[in-house]
């Protein structure tokens, strides 16, 4: 009975070191181990060994040091991918470009999961750090397709200047219900002056068709540095949910540092909400296009750079239900060393928009020879201001602090308790 007894046992702890979490660790191919042999830290290009290694399984293991790659690490269609290490700065892969980066051409109904990394690029305009497209969901828009978290995209250095520098990010289409969570992107914003395309373009870019409806982006605690523009959105996209963030050096060019646009604001429910932020913008801040649901509250926007800080800090294009609240707009005029003639800084720009709230906003130091620091172009209506405070405006005039440019004396606009 007890040879039956200890048999029995046996069994049960053979079938514990077989079930999920032990399968889990079978699948995980670790890059250095036999027969990859990545080894880090020694200067030798990785790329065969980490391409053997995403042949052979599907969550691939990054254990701590620096892997040289050069081009694209192409995942294979149609299957799931979880590539992580130990963490940013602890394991890096280094890209030699100049098309380089993870790209996942079609994922089709999988997942992409990416953490606890460090993607470096080693090269000028290195491509895109993180690609992935995948397939319309139809009915099951609840499945979450994209997971990045934990994640440093960076360049050979950071200051902005020169050196090797990602073209862009983060770049996800049509993916449902996706997590972008403590990511630090550091671009360049240009090597020389005039040198426009050796800038990186993007931080962050959410897309979709504009006839299929993608749903759900998450992003939160993201830094995002020297880009053109740090977050857009394009297509049939609908909730966006940001908290936590700073972006910083961004918006030049002829691009705002955020730029949020959907296919269709009437028949669609785009609804955006921007929370707990910084933009630290050199031309133009966030423009929200063909939106609706729009909450912009506790974000700190700066105009900062030379003379070039001409520019608004919230554009609202053919919008419909948005409120700013909470919010502090700085002008360019907040630091001496930057106290040079402007023509046109305008805090919040309503461009066609209707039914929006701006309530218990600071605007202060604003430059508005012909801004304003709240402008209403005449083809808005149904705007609400009330309870902000104004303060050192410059450029005299009675539009320094607003610009209705509606003649429609019957228009109901309001102006409250400034």
């Amino acid at each position: 009975m007890k040879a039956i007894a200890l048999s029995i046992f046996s069994f049960l702890l053979l079938g514990l070191a077989t079930g999920p979490s032990a399968m889990a660790a079978v699948d995980r191919i670790n890059v250095t181990s036999v027969p990859y042999n990545a080894v880090p830290d020694d200067g030798i290009d990785d790329t065969a060994a980490i391409n053997a290694a995403i042949s052979a399984g599907k969550s691939i293991y990054f254990p701590a040091g620096t892997y040289d790659f050069t081009g694209q690490m192409v995942l294979p269609a149609n299957s799931s991918y979880r590539l992580y290490g130990e963490g940013p700065g602890v394991s890096t892969i280094r890209f030699t470009g100049p098309s380089a980066g993870i790209n996942a051409p079609n994922m089709g109904l999988n997942t992409l999961n990416v953490d606890n990394l460090t993607l470096w690029a080693k090269t000028m305009n290195c491509g895109t750090a993180i690609s992935a497209s995948f397939n319309e969901f139809g009915a099951n828009t609840k499945f979450r397709t994209a997971t990045i978290v934990n994640v440093q995209i960076t360049g050979s250095e950071r200051s902005g200047g020169s050196g090797g520098y990602w073209t862009n990010g983060i770049y996800l289409y049509r993916a449902q219900n996706s997590v972008i969570d403590k990511v630090h992107i550091w671009g360049n914003i240009r090597p020389a002056a005039g040198s426009e395309a050796d800038a990186s373009l993007t931080g962050i870019v959410w897309e979709s068709s504009n006839t299929y409806a993608t749903t759900g982006l998450q992003l939160s605690d993201l830094e995002i540095t020297f880009v053109n523009t740090a977050l857009r959105t394009n297509g049939w996209v609908e909730g966006l949910y940001l908290n936590r963030f700073e972006f910083v050096q961004c918006g030049q060019h002829g691009v705002p540092a955020v730029d949020l646009n959907s296919f269709d604001s009437v028949n669609r429910k785009p609804t955006f909400h921007l929370v707990n932020g910084h933009v630290d913008l050199i031309q133009n801040g966030i423009r929200l296009t063909n939106l609706r649901g729009i909450r912009i509250s506790k974000v700190l926007l700066l105009h900062n750079g030379g003379a070039e800080r001409n520019g608004s800090m919230v554009i609202f294009n053919n919008c419909f239900d948005a409120m700013v609240s909470q919010c502090t707009f700085l002008g360019g005029t907040h630091d001496a060393v930057f106290n040079v003639p402007l023509t046109d800084e305008t805090g919040i720009l309503l461009d066609n928009a209707d039914s929006v709230q701006v309530t218990g906003n600071w605007f202060a130091h604003m430059t508005t020879p012909t801004g304003a620091a709240i402008a209403i172009q005449p083809t808005s209506s149904v705007v609400r201001i009330t309870n902000n405070i104004f303060t050192t405006m410059f450029g005299g005039g009675v539009n320094h602090r607003y610009d209705d440019q509606n003649p429609d004396p019957n228009d109901p606009y309001f102006r409250g308790d400034n």
